[in-house]
């Protein structure tokens, strides 16, 4: 890591080099950090451009972007089987390919709950598939891990494992998430019935480290102690899973709207 002081539009800023060789590359991606705002500034033609006020700077080489997908599948909870029930998209900036690890979710029930109660860890009832052309992999799977937060009848916390997906620059990936077994609750069916869906973001820098060390306990201040969303930009030399160039998901493009779906009457 590289530690310098920039001026930026006359404001001297400190700025954070993360995984980046020097402070001129072109193509790399400057996140404000710092303070109630926060925005994203390419660098171009060797030079940091944008306007700022004198907040710290974290420089990606790239920067993953979190999206609720549009359209999403028809709500169909309550389902004795594990079913479909919302997608998004995982983009990578123009400036580069991102390499992905983790991204983290947030369920909350409305007039339904799980059939029975998640259990922590591993747990087959949730899982992710691939979404092809609008239409899901069936031979794609990617694990969930149920996190120890958030966790009731009515609610968890999901930890997606995306080990080996690649985003290209400018590129999307789509993924589907299927919903372990839910019933009604006991006000019984409700037009309001159906679930809400939150990104989780990392709200403290962490310094960049391999990928094993990003994915584990301890990996991140947060209320598990683990990232909330791990990935790469890939400006190790070279990357791998042992490079240095392993981020949590501090100042990354996420949507943190809860996106409500509603059951299918």
């Amino acid at each position: 890591m590289h530690i310098l002081r920039l001026s930026v539009l006359g404001v001297l800023l400190p700025v954070i080099l993360v995984g980046c060789g020097s402070a001129s590359g072109d193509g790399f991606v400057a996140s404000l950090f710092g303070g109630n705002t926060s925005t994203l500034t390419e660098l171009e033609n060797n030079e940091i451009s944008g306007t700022a006020e004198g907040d710290d700077f974290v420089l990606y080489k790239t920067n993953i972007e979190l999206d609720h997908s549009d359209p999403q599948p028809a709500m169909t909870l309550p389902s004795m089987v594990s079913t479909e029930s919302y997608r998004f998209d995982v983009s990578a900036l123009a400036a580069g390919p991102v390499d992905l690890a983790r991204v983290s979710l947030q369920l909350n029930l409305n007039g339904i709950e799980f059939e029975t109660m998640p259990v922590v860890g591993a747990y087959d009832g949730f899982f992710v598939r691939a979404v092809n052309n609008g239409v899901v992999d069936t031979n794609s799977m990617f694990p969930i891990n149920v996190a120890p937060a958030n966790l009731g009848i009515d609610e968890v916390m999901l930890e997606v494992d995306l080990s080996g997906q690649r985003v290209s620059a400018d590129g999307t990936l789509t993924y589907a998430l299927f919903v372990a077994p839910t019933v009604e609750d006991d006000n019984g069916a409700q037009d309001s019935d159906g679930i809400n869906v939150t990104f989780l973001q990392d709200n403290m820098y962490e310094v960049p480290s391999n990928f094993y060390e990003k994915l584990a306990t301890g990996g991140c201040t947060s209320i598990t102690d683990r990232c909330m969303i791990v990935w790469s930009d890939e400006s190790g030399s070279p990357h791998n899973t042992d490079s240095e160039d392993w981020f949590n998901g501090f100042e990354t493009k996420v949507d943190l709207t809860p996106f409500r779906l509603l059951k299918n009457n």
